[in-house]
């Protein structure tokens, strides 16, 4: 048997398309996207933008769907007595001051930030193809993604392109 097929996969990270995501995760140690994307069950999360997955694969420590994006909620959570009601409404906030618009209906995914232990870190990942090593999400193990040296390695191994 070949070594690659006795290593046993540590687990699997998601690994999103971060234009906007990567600065938005280290302001507010969340991630904000469509309302009923699917992901397949990840315990991580981790970045790529500018050609390169980001040296983070932080803890997902709460999904929350369908979440409504407006100013009034953001206010009234963030005012909340109930720790994990202002988190959402400052990630609201914060999700408002950005990209996305009032009315808009969305997923929050809690997660750990950088530094925090449950965050497992490696080196930063270059892509050196031509077009983005992903434009959606894709899913790479996280061993492998501790070993690379560019994402080249992780599509030699891949658990493959997200469909979705």
């Amino acid at each position: 048997m070949k070594d690659e097929q006795a290593r046993t996969i540590t687990e699997e990270v998601l690994v999103v398309a971060a234009g906007n995501a990567w600065p938005f995760y280290r302001l507010t140690n969340a991630y904000v996207c469509q309302a009923g994307r699917f992901f397949r069950p990840v315990r991580r999360i981790a970045f790529y933008s500018n050609k390169t997955i980001h040296g983070v694969a932080a803890t997902i420590e709460r999904e929350l769907d369908d979440q409504m994006l407006s100013d009034a909620a953001a206010a009234r959570l963030s005012n909340s007595l109930v720790p994990a009601e202002r988190r959402l409404g400052n990630t609201i906030a914060a999700a408002l001051a950005g990209a996305w618009k009032e009315g808009e209906r969305a997923k929050v995914l809690f997660l750990t930030g950088v530094g925090d232990p449950a965050t497992a870190t490696f080196p930063a990942i270059p892509h050196r193809g031509k077009s983005a090593w992903t434009m959606g999400q894709r899913y790479a193990p996280l061993d492998l993604l501790a070993a690379a040296t560019t994402t080249e390695d992780l599509t030699r191994e891949a658990s493959g392109a997200d469909p979705s």
